[in-house]
């Protein structure tokens, strides 16, 4: 998510875009609490699906803790001092593209898991935990260099505006957060739903539903943000050869910025009502199954 750049005041794209970060910040927390406690303390059998889950519940906590000082920078400026801005940008990139690999490698392992389970199960505990730490490494590096490009000005903590370097900040952001990794998803869930639809049971049916619809959740959240920045790059990249409509446009962009990044924070608070429905019907699903069995084995026995 990127911290946006233009003037700091009550602005109705300002106190718009803090009041989406609100709803986020009150709904989130506890949702995404819950879902940690939940998966920790009450779920004995922790499938690597329900890891991820946990690993996406954690990085929306972090992000949410970061989002009291963005509204605080939005509405009132920053005063926290330079180190403290890009230290808490590069907090809230490494959760937000932790997020982000973890939806990835959501969409492989389900194809993997599912079509290939020998192959998955080769792993081991190990291996699966290699890849979490591994997403969590290359968040990290992923989001060092915005610790250099943003910078706290006069009026907030913001991205530094030149048109060389915002440019290369938005391609890398569209194209390693956006374009490359919804590739991945797509084409791993379209091969997925080609190998099950051909299968007259398929008992990882309700765990793939769930994690098909975060990735779609992520999807929708996340889109309007990015069309933004697509439409930022085109705008920049024309400013020499149509300068009066390239202004127009980037001014544009940058005073309604603010309300996509509020509409993409939702993906933070979103997910906990999903799992909470999900793991519902599966634990339904559990106890009937415990159910059945327990019914056939009286009947072997008898």
């Amino acid at each position: 998510m990127q911290v946006p750049d233009n003037s700091t005041h009550w602005t109705p794209e300002n106190k718009t875009s803090s009041a989406m970060f609100g709803i986020c910040i009150i709904l989130g927390i506890p949702g995404n609490l819950a879902v940690v406690v939940v998966i920790i303390t009450r779920v004995k059998k922790k499938s690597y699906t329900l890891q991820l889950i946990l690993n996406l519940a954690v990085s929306d906590i972090i992000c949410l803790l970061t989002i009291p000082l963005w509204i605080n920078n939005h509405l009132n400026g920053w005063n926290l001092g330079k180190s403290a801005c890009r230290f808490f940008v590069v907090v809230l990139y490494v959760s937000v593209v932790s997020n982000l690999l973890t939806v990835t490698l959501m969409s492989v392992q389900r194809y993997v898991h599912v079509l290939y389970p020998h192959i998955w199960a080769k792993l081991g505990r190990r291996g699966e935990m290699a890849l979490l730490i591994s997403l969590w490494m290359i968040s990290l590096v992923f989001s060092g260099p915005y610790f250099l490009i943003y910078k706290a000005g006069e009026n907030e903590c913001e991205l530094i505006s030149s048109g060389d370097g915002r440019l290369l900040v938005l391609c890398s952001e569209t194209i390693l957060c956006f374009i490359f990794p919804f590739l991945i998803m797509l084409i791993f869930y379209l091969r997925l739903y080609k190998k099950v639809k051909q299968k007259t049971f398929f008992r990882h049916q309700r765990m793939t539903k769930m994690v098909i619809c975060i990735l779609v959740i992520f999807f929708v959240v996340w889109c309007p943000y990015h069309v933004f920045n697509l439409v930022e790059i085109a705008a920049i990249m024309l400013r020499f050869s149509y300068q009066h409509t390239s202004e127009k446009v980037l001014d544009f962009v940058h005073h309604h910025r603010r309300i996509v990044e509020g509409f993409a924070a939702f993906n933070t608070c979103v997910n906990p009502f999903l799992y909470a429905f999900s793991f519902r019907n599966l634990c339904r699903k559990h106890k009937r199954t415990e159910k059945e069995n327990s019914v056939t084995k009286g009947s072997t026995e008898i």
